[in-house]
């Protein structure tokens, strides 16, 4: 677990440089986690195309870090991060915050009619079935920032069923909420509008990653601390990512007083003691 945070701070560390020190103001803003291979869970390599905007940035990037590290070759497994959409609706402007493969659809579906599914996914390079998961969330879900239309005419469609042909999908320009950030639906399944078990699996485990990540790097830099503030403060820090709750933040604490990383004062219960 040290040698994650160790990695996941000089990431903090190395991305920040690249953006001061690249020389160009990308359009899109991105955050490098680079994981050493033996320290960190075997995951399978990215296989989506990215669109030019991302292209850029992760080019620049490569040759960045090429440059400081010589010896030192990048393997991308962009298909588990995540990707937040600055996106504007005749009701106001939303940030959204999902799946990188969400993130990517509705930059594709943004400024078309509409396309379909089978053309999303040969833009993308991503079986259409994974495809239609995702463009279910988008417009079946409660947060549903995308609309089916008729995939010749273009007019709103009553169709729920979603295959690789029709119907055709376009930004939900009346989508409405009174909350300014949000977070995407889960993949749902376009077959019977169940929640993929697979995809939840990889955000629920990446937020509990990054949670435990957060509560360590705070308590490691403060050596002690009540535990209010300690929630305070991880919660604050995970926003960047995802909306956390404190119930979260608590089944993580547990879960690191039981590995030793972090314990109870025996007098005070709310003070926390980093194990070094």
């Amino acid at each position: 677990m040290s040698s994650m945070i160790t990695d996941v701070d000089g990431s903090a560390t190395l991305s920040k440089t690249f953006a001061e020190t690249s020389g160009k103001e990308h359009k899109t803003k991105a955050n490098f986690i680079l994981m050493t291979r033996q320290y960190w869970p075997t995951m399978d390599l990215s296989s989506l195309t990215y669109p030019p905007v991302l292209q850029i940035v992760i080019s620049d990037f490569e040759k960045y870090y090429s440059g400081r590290y010589h010896n030192r070759k990048i393997d991308w497994i962009l298909n588990l991060s995540c990707g937040t959409v600055q996106a504007s609706f005749t009701a106001g402007p939303k940030e959204l915050t999902g799946s990188i493969i969400q993130a990517l659809i509705l930059l594709n579906i943004d400024g078309t009619k509409g396309l379909t599914a089978g053309a999303i996914a040969n833009i993308l390079g991503l079986a259409s079935g994974i495809v239609c998961d995702n463009l279910a969330s988008l417009s079946l879900s409660r947060v549903n920032v995308a609309k089916i239309v008729d995939p010749e005419t273009f007019a709103p469609s009553p169709l729920k069923v979603i295959k690789a042909e029709t119907p055709a999908f376009a930004i939900n320009d009346g989508f409405k909420s009174t909350q300014r950030k949000m977070d995407l639906q889960p993949a749902i399944s376009s077959r019977n509008n169940k929640v993929v078990e697979a995809d939840t699996a990889v955000i629920e485990s990446n937020r509990r990653l990054r949670a435990q990540i957060a509560v360590i790097r705070f308590m490691k830099s403060r050596g002690t601390s009540m535990y209010p503030d300690m929630v305070e403060a991880v919660l604050r820090d995970l926003r960047t990512t995802f909306d956390a709750q404190p119930a979260l933040i608590k089944t993580t604490l547990d879960d690191l007083i039981e590995k030793d990383y972090v314990k109870r004062d025996e007098k005070e219960r709310a003070k926390l003691i980093y194990i070094a």
